[in-house]
């Protein structure tokens, strides 16, 4: 099953699909937030204020959250969506499963392309191995990741990975 952030995986670790997600996959998505707005000419769904996105095990929290559709009356007349084309998440984001959790400033999944971009100081922890960096690219369909670090001059702006031989993690207090 593929989905929102389906395949995160350690720039250096091997991706394994998870089965929790959010976005191009079975079961309702259910978002709550403090504010939402249709913007039904548009093809937009906007989410604002403690937004959290929820779909199976999967939980996506945000500032912000918006959602582009078809635009509308291209699939069923006036006054209907299309198929979500792509989820936009901003403001301290949040991406979490029972295997690991992911944060970042931004996340944008293109569904269409099936392919999942975080940005802005990135962590993404599975178990006690941590990597981080200033981008997360991940395509979805075949769960090759690349973190990437920041592209400014001077200071330590390089992809950080932390891996614990199996075994060794298991005896880490306060790793999860």
């Amino acid at each position: 099953m593929k989905g929102f952030i389906l395949a995160l995986a350690l720039a250096a670790a091997a991706a394994t699909p998870a089965a929790a997600q959010i976005g191009k996959a079975e079961g309702p998505i259910l978002i709550d937030s403090d504010r939402s707005e249709l913007r039904n000419d548009e093809g937009r769904a906007i989410f604002e204020g403690n937004v959290e996105a929820t779909q199976g095990q999967a939980r996506l929290l945000s500032n912000r959250l918006e959602v582009e559709f078809e635009k509308a009356g291209q699939t069923g007349g006036p006054g209907s969506m299309g198929a979500m084309e792509t989820v936009i998440a901003t403001g301290d984001v949040f991406y979490i499963t029972p295997e690991e959790t992911a944060r970042g400033q931004r996340a944008v999944y293109d569904i269409t392309t099936e392919t999942l971009v975080m940005t802005g100081d990135v962590v993404v922890k599975q178990g006690c191995d941590v990597s981080t960096g200033d981008k997360l690219t991940v395509d979805l369909v075949t769960g090759n990741s690349t973190m990437d670090g920041k592209q400014s001059t001077g200071g330590n702006d390089r992809v950080r990975v932390v891996l614990y031989p199996d075994g060794e993690a298991e005896q880490r207090d306060n790793c999860e």
